[in-house]
């Protein structure tokens, strides 16, 4: 929509959001730049890391809805 992202960029966060909330369990903060984030995406990290995560960042990231970003952890600043 603004172009935020190049085309065939390849950046889905998907890939990565998946290997954090398998091995990074105690993670405190998260920041994703220039990224393409999905709905799924965003409820992924939701649920597995919502009772630790304390900042969580999209710098720049396209993909998501507002709606779903309400779903980020309660815990996390936004």
């Amino acid at each position: 929509m603004f172009n935020l992202i190049p085309d065939n960029w390849g950046g889905h966060i998907g890939p990565w959001a998946r290997e954090i909330t398998r091995g990074f369990d105690c993670l405190k903060a998260l920041h994703f730049r220039r990224m393409i984030v999905t709905d799924g995406d965003l409820q992924m990290l939701a649920t597995n890391m919502g009772r630790v995560l304390q900042v969580f960042k999209l710098d720049k990231c396209s993909g998501f809805s507002s709606t779903d970003l309400s779903m980020s952890p309660d815990s996390a600043r936004i």
